[in-house]
């Protein structure tokens, strides 16, 4: 790739939020702490764990991929 190549490319920022921040963003869809925390508890079986990366015990929230998950109904 030449630089002029380089300049031309559009790189769109991931979103990312921990748990309390995506339950404030998302408080409209979750409607409660327990509500979200039974999402992420079940996310091998409803298709969640795409849009989760666990840092340790901290659960960080691809938010891009959170929004295709509740687009597609919440299910796998």
């Amino acid at each position: 790739m030449t630089v002029e190549n380089i300049q031309n490319v559009n790189v769109t920022p991931k979103r990312f939020a921990d748990f309390q921040n995506t339950l404030k963003v998302y408080h409209h869809v979750f409607g409660s702490e327990n509500s979200l925390r039974h999402y992420v508890f079940h996310a091998a079986t409803n298709g969640l764990d795409k849009a989760i990366s666990r840092l340790g015990k901290k659960l960080i929230f691809d938010l891009d991929k959170l929004d295709q998950w509740l687009a597609s109904g919440g299910a796998k």
